[in-house]
């Protein structure tokens, strides 16, 4: 499998490739290659881990916030807001979260979860602090 992490919702299962995953060495080795780059905080071996423990979070978050509501007009609502706050204060997507936030911006999710690793890492900013606190998450 290449699949260096992934989230399944359904079983609410993370999935971590320990072959990629399992040592900082081998984790090294691969961010040496330009493999992982495009991710927020690639160079930290936790970013992976964190922004799959983002993913369940949102998971939990909509069960039991907006439980019974419809979700996918809830994510979509969320998107047009960071999208109109991205253009309203000429924000790069690639610079203030990652190449693969820029690769995904029309996936709240991923959005949320590139945003939630860089706060965790240490790399807030005012798009980072927006996202997050659409979710509860900007002041924790």
């Amino acid at each position: 499998e290449n699949t260096f992490a992934s989230y399944y919702p359904k079983g609410n299962v993370i999935y971590i490739n320990p072959v990629y995953l399992g040592s900082e060495k081998v984790y090294n080795e691969i961010f040496n290659k330009g493999i992982l780059r495009n991710l927020t905080n690639a160079d930290n071996i936790l970013s992976t881990y964190v922004h799959e423990l983002t993913h369940a979070y949102e998971n939990m978050y909509y069960k039991k916030f907006h439980k019974g509501m419809d979700i996918l007009k809830i994510k979509e609502e969320n998107l047009i807001k960071i999208i109109d706050f991205i253009k309203e204060n000429n924000y790069n997507i690639e610079e203030e979260l990652s190449l693969y936030a820029f690769e995904q911006k029309d996936d709240i999710s991923e959005l949320l979860a590139e945003a939630y690793t860089r706060k965790k890492l240490g790399k807030t900013n005012s798009l980072v602090k927006y996202i997050l606190d659409l979710y509860g998450l900007g002041d924790e």
